[in-house]
């Protein structure tokens, strides 16, 4: 299922998931066309909706983890931006 989340474009996601859920009869008739359709505009639908909320929930603790940061000093001997990326992902 990683290969068809991870798919770039709808074609090469519906190639993964007709890959990873054939037919069951062998047949690659339109129901199961169908049905893998509907399948995959859902899971993206839910993708995106986790994806707003993940964004969501790290932007509403922006200004709180930004000021615990300038309250320990912990960036004032830090001067470019990626040394300051790995300093606030230990903390």
């Amino acid at each position: 299922m990683p290969t068809v989340i991870s798919a770039g474009s709808h074609g090469q996601r519906s190639e993964a998931a007709a890959e990873a859920f054939p037919a069951p009869d062998g047949n690659d008739d339109w129901l199961h066309h169908r049905l893998l359709r509907q399948a995959l505009a859902r899971a993206q639908q839910g993708i995106q909706q986790d994806a707003v909320a993940a964004y969501k929930a790290v932007e509403d603790t922006l200004d709180e983890t930004a000021a615990r940061l300038l309250e320990k000093h912990v960036l004032d001997d830090v001067h470019d931006a990626p040394a300051r990326r790995i300093v606030t992902t230990v903390i």
